[in-house]
């Protein structure tokens, strides 16, 4: 991997302490580098056994003479559970890890947020940096301070943790699959529509399954997807007020992924809640119909889902909408639009509550 092949980017994450983004094809090449700037007695790679095993060789190459332990666990999102999280803490403590060492967070979305809780949580809080492997990662996830674990829903279990820094290389999206590759983009979408008129016209104008696979194209559209998130975190780095926003699609998304059972990603079920809130949307009259559709093509073009699976009842999704994370009373709250790049501000903040009623209709009209 060469750093020459696309363009080196340097920017900070958002959040009260220092924590630079480093992005570019090749970049990790300069971990061993700004690792050796830190003290610790100690440096742990937390990742999954398919990032490990594909990549795992590579890291350790980039560390150079800072001495490492890897620890692995099963990849997929059953790995973000409290069960696998105590595993994980009497593993690192039988390997030594104190309040002086760091944690590494290599692989994709699950991993990010468990070894990020790992830190947070861990003798009350430790160092760690990202090393995201996944485009869904890459532009959303690690930017995030919010660190999380399922229980009963998703992310239910959590904190907020600044990473020392964040590796964003491109060339490890060359060995991620297509289908999650493209799913990662429903993010990107997502933050077009809810913020960022140049960026939705952008995507509306760029967005291939070509483009993905075009090193430059890939790192354009990289860049633009965290600098619009990054937008957003800077005026709320806490995600309580305006930053709730980037749930858009997400109360639906994160009921369909518990119930889905790993048969669906996360960002094919954020593809399918944002159809869901817009059709939402336009039922309260908060949205023309002729914006509704405003996703759908972008979704469409890539091959994102759009329709609630059949086999998941409206009943069990509702149920388990009723532990969402943003819900601050009876009625389930979702995130909607008053117009494309507009979302809907209430008394109450972006999360309006809607009656049971109308998100059942409306998932009656959403169906596959």
């Amino acid at each position: 991997m060469s750093i020459t092949d696309v363009r080196l980017e340097v920017f900070q994450n958002a959040g009260g302490a220092p924590s630079p983004v480093y992005l570019g094809r090749g970049v990790t090449d300069l971990l061993g580098e700004v690792i050796r700037k830190q003290e610790f007695d100690r440096l742990f790679v937390v990742t999954d056994e398919v990032v490990g095993r594909i990549h795992g060789s590579s890291l350790s190459a980039a560390l150079q003479e800072s001495k490492h332990q890897f620890i692995e666990f099963p990849d997929g999102e059953a790995s973000k559970s409290l069960a696998n999280f105590e595993k994980l803490v009497k593993r690192v403590l039988d390997k030594g890890i104190t309040k002086r060492s760091i944690i590494l967070a290599f692989g994709g979305g699950v991993v990010g947020n468990v070894a990020g809780f790992l830190a947070g949580t861990l003798f009350r809080g430790i160092r760690f940096a990202h090393i995201p492997t996944t485009f869904q990662a890459q532009t959303d996830s690690a930017l995030s301070r919010k660190q999380a674990l399922n229980c009963q829903a998703k992310n239910i279990v959590g904190c907020f943790h600044t990473p020392l820094f964040t590796f964003i290389d491109t060339a490890f999206l060359e060995t991620e699959p297509d289908r999650y590759l493209i799913s990662g983009v429903a993010e990107s979408i997502k933050n077009a529509l809810i913020s960022d008129e140049a960026f939705y016209h952008y995507l509306d104008e760029n967005l291939s399954e070509k483009m993905l696979h075009d090193p430059k194209e890939l790192h354009e559209l990289v860049l633009r997807s965290i600098l619009t998130k990054l937008a957003i975190l800077e005026r709320d780095p806490s995600e309580q007020n305006e930053a709730l926003i980037l749930e858009y699609g997400h109360t639906l998304a994160h009921a369909i992924e518990t119930l889905a059972d790993g048969a669906l990603t996360h960002g094919e079920c954020v593809s399918i809640g944002m159809v869901f809130d817009a059709r939402l949307s336009c039922m309260l009259g908060l949205l023309a119909e002729d914006q509704e559709d405003d996703a759908r093509r972008l979704l469409e073009r890539i091959g994102l889902p759009l329709k609630i699976p059949a086999a998941i009842t409206s009943d069990r999704l509702i149920q388990t909408m009723r532990f969402d994370n943003k819900r601050r009373g009876h009625e389930v709250e979702f995130v909607l639009l008053e117009a494309t790049y507009r979302p809907h501000f209430t008394p109450t903040g972006y999360c309006r509550p809607v009656d049971e009623a109308l998100v059942l209709e409306c998932m009656d009209a959403c169906r596959a």
